[in-house]
């Protein structure tokens, strides 16, 4: 916007309030994680920018990248988690260490997580690994 006053041509704000209101719609609100302010700056992963503060159990599909010999935390590089989170490789609490029993790293999992707490309720091998 360049508005004329007195012959003089004002605009050196506009850009700098342009600016600001871009970063302010940027900016990180309570429901979104640095991770997600990333995303959403970067354009990388759309679905991230339709999450919400999520809680409830979801669902997702993965392979097992590692797991913790103590306590049984799994890392999977899993798909899209609809209305969680986008794809990604993760580590993840397991609700008990013994959830992790019969699992090798390079199988593909079917997985239920707590979003609130980032927990593996359960999980399933739904392909050996290679």
């Amino acid at each position: 916007m360049i508005a004329a006053k007195e012959g003089r041509v004002i605009a050196r704000r506009a850009v700098p309030c342009l600016l600001t209101l871009t970063l302010a719609a940027a900016a990180p609100t309570h429901a979104m994680t640095r991770a997600r302010l990333v995303w959403s700056m970067s354009g990388l992963a759309p679905a991230a920018q339709a999450e919400t503060d999520a809680s409830g159990v979801y669902h997702g599909v993965g392979i097992v990248k590692a797991i913790q010999p103590k306590t049984g935390a799994l890392t999977l590089d899993h798909e899209d988690i609809v209305g969680f989170m986008p794809a990604m490789e993760m580590m993840y609490k397991v609700k008990s260490p013994a959830l992790a029993n019969g699992l090798k790293v390079g199988d593909r999992v079917e997985f239920d997580v707590d979003a609130k707490t980032y927990t593996i309720l359960g999980a399933r091998r739904v392909g050996v690994a290679k």
